[in-house]
């Protein structure tokens, strides 16, 4: 919003100091005035798509829907750091590094992500498991599994942070146990790191608990076979 008040401010000295000079010279700045004021009419109905932006953009900013700087994303249509937001379009750098220019009223009739204003990251898996996975080693995969995330120091676990590791469904070729927990704010990379050391210690688990990962299978029963 300062920058956008420091453009209408720089403008609105400007067309001050032409009248100015204007009046000096002794040119009428009125009759001048009038027929800009008709000029204006016919800009404004040729602009119409300019004042659309122009609005969508304080909109924007107003609702602080995002700022530069922030990482938002419109699924399926675009992701990347905001740069700039102007009268009329913002500037979106996306992470292959190419700007990318979208008029403000496409992003304010969209649903955006605003991954700037997140509060913390979660994980929400569902891992399977054979069906030859007895009570005992169930209780003892889950137990295993929410201990190492509250023993961790990379994961929330306090108050409505608190991880849920449970046994949710007999599946069709499956025992299924969801994992969801909470992680403080932080980048790509780093999160994506956390998960690599989660998958990892789920795998040792269910390997030393004597467990094996479930896939979709069917099973076939024979109930005879030719004399031949």
């Amino acid at each position: 919003m300062q920058m956008w008040l420091e453009r209408a401010s720089k403008f609105i000295v400007w067309v001050i100091g032409i009248a100015i000079i204007l009046d000096i010279f002794g040119i009428q700045i009125g009759p001048l005035v009038a027929g800009l004021g008709l000029f204006s009419v016919a800009v404004a109905l040729g602009a119409q798509d300019f004042f659309k932006n122009l609005i969508a953009g304080i909109l924007i900013i107003g609702e602080h829907r995002f700022q530069p700087g922030d990482r938002i994303e419109v699924s399926g249509q675009l992701h990347g750091i905001v740069e700039t937001i102007g009268f009329r379009s913002t500037v979106i750098r996306t992470f292959d590094s190419a700007p990318m220019t979208i008029p403000n009223k496409d992003l304010s009739d969209v649903k955006v992500i605003n991954h700037g204003e997140m509060k913390n990251r979660r994980i929400n898996w569902k891992i399977n498991l054979v069906y030859s996975t007895s009570v005992n080693q169930l209780e003892l995969i889950r137990n295993q599994i929410k201990q190492y995330i509250i023993d961790s120091k990379s994961f929330l676990s306090d108050g409505d942070f608190d991880p849920v590791v449970r046994v949710v469904e007999l599946g069709g070729s499956s025992i299924d146990i969801m994992i969801v927990a909470y992680a403080p704010k932080m980048g790509f990379a780093p999160f994506n790191e956390l998960k690599e050391a989660l998958i990892f210690k789920i795998m040792h688990i269910i390997e030393d608990n004597g467990s094996e990962f479930a896939y979709p299978s069917t099973s076939l029963y024979v109930e005879s076979m030719p004399k031949d």
